[in-house]
Parts: C-alpha cells; sequence; structure tokens
C-alpha cells in the first residue's frame, strides 16, 4: 500500500498540513510531522513507501527532515522534491532529482495535479510474474516417486497453455527436473514430456505433398544438368613435381655436419697448447644441433633472425664460459689466455651455427 512522508522543516509545517489533506483527498495516504509525537514520526518513517521533500533555506538546517532523507536514500524510497522557495544548494540525499515549483501560491492546483500524477506513476503496482503452482512444485520435489510422477504429468498439462510463459516456466522446471532424476523410469518421461512440448510448439505445416517417382526422376534429371554444366574440366597436362623448401637443420646432414665442423675451432686451440680448453668448441658443435631442433620444431616460440644467431651465440657463451671456469678451477696446465680463445672461438661458432641453421634450399617431390 503507498504510504507518502512528508519531509519538511518546522517553518513548513502549515504548508506541509494543507498538502497532506489535499493528497488524502485524492485517496493517497499521506502524513507530515506535527511535532507533537516524535514516536509516531519514526514509524510513519519506517511504513513509508514515497518520500516528498518540502525544500526550503529552513530544511537544510533540520537534522530530522535530513536524516529521514538519509534514511530514504539508504532504502532507496522513492522520492519527489517540492521547491517551496529559492536555495543556493539542495540536500545531497535530493541529487540529481528535479523539483516541482511550488513557489507560486497561484499555481498550487497545477502543481498538485503534477504531483499526483507522479505518484501515480510511482505506485502502480506490476503485475505479478506469472509462478507454477506451488502445489504442483511441492509433488515434483516429493521424496516419494509416485508423487514426482504426478507432478511430471501436472507439468505436462501446460504445454497446452494459453500463455507462452507459463509453458515455457513448465519446461524449464522439467529440463532442470531431467538432470536431477536419479529414477530411470521417471527420467525418461521427462524427457518424452519435453519433447512432447517441442511438438506442440512446432508450427503446422499445411501444404506438404510427398512426390512422385517421376517428379523425383524429373528433379534428379535437372540436378545433373546443373552438374554436368559446371564441373570442372580436369587437368590433362603433364603434373608439375612439387616443390618443397628444407632447411638445413631438417636435413640428415645436421647432426653430423656440426660436430665435425666444431673440430676446427677445436684443433686450433689444440694446435696452440690449450690442452683440454680444446674440447670447448667440441662440446658446443655437439649440443647446438638438437638445441636447434628442440627450438625450431618443438619450441613454444617463432625462430627467425636475428634470433638463431643471438640463441646459438648465448647458448654457446653460456655452456662454454661455464666449463671454462669450472676447467680452470679443477684442471691445470692450460694458460687463461688459451682459455679465453677456446670460449671465443666456441661463441664465434654458435653464431656460425646460427646462421646455418636459417639456411634453405628447395627439393623436388
Amino acid at each position: 500500500m503507498t504510504f507518502i512522508y512528508l519531509v519538511h522543516a518546522p517553518q513548513d509545517a502549515a504548508f506541509a498540513a494543507r498538502l497532506r489533506a489535499d493528497l488524502e483527498a485524492k485517496s493517497l495516504a499521506a502524513w507530515h510531522d506535527d511535532g507533537l509525537d516524535s514516536d509516531a514520526a519514526v514509524q510513519a518513517l519506517f511504513k513509508a513507501t514515497h518520500i516528498v521533500a518540502l525544500v526550503s533555506p529552513h530544511l537544510l538546517q533540520t537534522e530530522t527532515a535530513l536524516g529521514a532523507l538519509e534514511y530514504a536514500r539508504e532504502n532507496r524510497l522513492e522520492r519527489i522534491a517540492l521547491r517551496l522557495a529559492e536555495v543556493a544548494t539542495y540536500p545531497p540525499q535530493l541529487q540529481g532529482i528535479l523539483p516541482l515549483d511550488a513557489t507560486d501560491p497561484e499555481s498550487y492546483s497545477e502543481m498538485l495535479e503534477t504531483l499526483v500524477v507522479d505518484l501515480q506513476i510511482m505506485t502502480r503496482e506490476q503485475e505479478p510474474a506469472p509462478e507454477l503452482p506451488s502445489a504442483l512444485l511441492d509433488q515434483v520435489m516429493s521424496q516419494d516417486k509416485t508423487t514426482r510422477k504426478a507432478g511430471i504429468e501436472g507439468l505436462a498439462a501446460f504445454r497446452h497453455h494459453e500463455d507462452e510463459v507459463m509453458r515455457n516456466l513448465a519446461r524449464d522446471e522439467l529440463r532442470a527436473l531431467a538432470f536431477r532424476e536419479r529414477e530411470p523410469a521417471l527420467r525418461m518421461l521427462l524427457n518424452v514430456t519435453m519433447q512432447s512440448f517441442d511438438l506442440e510448439n512446432r508450427p503446422v505445416v499445411d501444404d506438404v505433398r510427398i512426390l512422385t517417382e517421376e517428379e523425383l526422376a524429373a528433379q534428379a534429371r535437372e540436378l545433373g544438368k546443373v552438374v554436368e554444366t559446371e564441373r570442372t574440366p580436369l587437368h590433362t597436362g603433364p603434373l608439375q613435381p612439387a616443390v618443397q623448401r628444407v632447411y638445413l637443420w631438417q636435413s640428415q646432414r645436421w647432426g653430423m655436419l656440426l660436430p665435425l665442423l666444431s673440430l676446427l675451432p677445436g684443433g686450433v686451440v689444440l694446435l696452440l697448447g690449450g690442452g683440454w680448453a680444446a674440447l670447448l668448441p667440441l662440446l658446443v658443435g655437439v649440443v647446438l644441433p638438437p638445441f636447434n631442433v628442440y627450438i625450431r620444431q618443438g619450441g613454444s616460440f617463432i625462430w627467425t633472425m636475428p634470433g638463431p644467431l643471438i640463441g646459438n651465440g648465448l647458448v654457446a657463451a653460456l655452456l662454454s664460459g661455464s666449463l671454462a671456469g669450472l676447467g680452470s678451477a679443477l684442471i691445470a696446465g692450460s694458460e687463461r689466455g688459451l682459455v679465453g680463445l677456446a670460449v671465443g672461438l666456441s661463441v664465434l661458432f654458435g653464431l656460425l651455427v646460427g646462421w646455418l641453421s636459417n639456411l634453405s634450399f628447395e627439393v623436388q617431390s
């Protein structure tokens, strides 16, 4: 039920009393604070469904009125503002609400009619959303199989309901029940019932006719003509061999070529008396081939130039540098300069491997 609470300052009580009487004369229950019973004011505010604020300079200085407006905002009550006099600022609880002008006494009647119309629009009760009968829903949720079966049959009767919303509600309920039902017989009944809803809502076609054999044959002949007309002639010339581009890292020689090439920098270090440091380029030549195959074929990112150069150079530097440091600490017999030369040649060899991995050639298949 609509109940209008008039928020006003004590100085505007006379206007509030007149407005309350006029609203009640139009069958709109209203209340205003006459200052005699504070408990009644609180009860009326809790009962209110709509708030009409009488805005004047005095309202901004009335704590009880501002508290009532704050209550209305927090509880999302419908609010209407009436401007009784010009004010510099509005209460924050009324921000965004366009006030009705009540400053001119001669326009009171027009203001009242506008207020009543606004209140009627706000208080117009919406039609309740359609729902399935609660007794029927209790049946389908019962623990007894016989009772659930009766509820399902009751939902099935809604497929003939004139209201499409009710039909959809019943079908949705059946679909939800089909997921929850554990009894095989009842689950089958639910599926059949849902199919009956679909058949009931399927449009009826009156002009369906089965074609005769002669008509089917004529359609087949017409279709054959279209196919013959649109058929693309086969290529009758000599077949050209397919050309495929193959990268060097995909060839069978890749795994053997690089270890053999690594003998060159390793041999240089060995001839200069590098001793065990000559093994650094050889180890790089053994590790980099499978590394490139993994990156290009089994990796998770695209390996394009200058990626191969940078990647192979870094791997060679890390591998040879770490082994050189370990060897210098454990094995004596190689000068520090020759060890550095071996590391440098290993890095250069890594760059060479990166460049070779990006080479490709064409193969006819």
